[in-house]
């Protein structure tokens, strides 16, 4: 069971990125062939829930990165705008002052 190629674990067991290449989920390939292969299946389910977990996640957090530039942007253009506004105000303020002294 251990090497055969007709194994239920043959090609199911990826191995983890930047770990060691005989841990699988905390268990060397070996320890896993030798468990219930309704266990084996549930682990892989878990790791590939947990996979597009992460996924969804990072996908989260870049739209919500997108989300807060464009809002740091209209905020900007705002504030822009507001000084303008201002500007426009104490002209008109001046102008009026200056219609009231006549």
């Amino acid at each position: 069971m251990h090497g055969e190629s007709g194994s239920p674990l043959s090609g199911a067991i990826k191995k983890k990125p930047g770990k060691s290449s005989s841990v699988n989920n905390g268990r060397t390939d070996q320890e896993l062939q030798l468990l219930d292969p309704k266990k084996v299946k549930r682990i892989l389910a878990n790791r590939q829930s947990a996979a597009k977990s992460k996924e969804r996640r990072q996908a989260h957090m870049s739209e919500l990165e997108h989300e807060l530039a464009a809002v740091q942007e209209e905020s900007e253009a705002l504030q822009t705008h507001r000084q303008e506004l201002l500007g426009d105000l104490k002209v008109l303020e001046a102008y009026s002052s200056s219609l009231a002294a006549e």
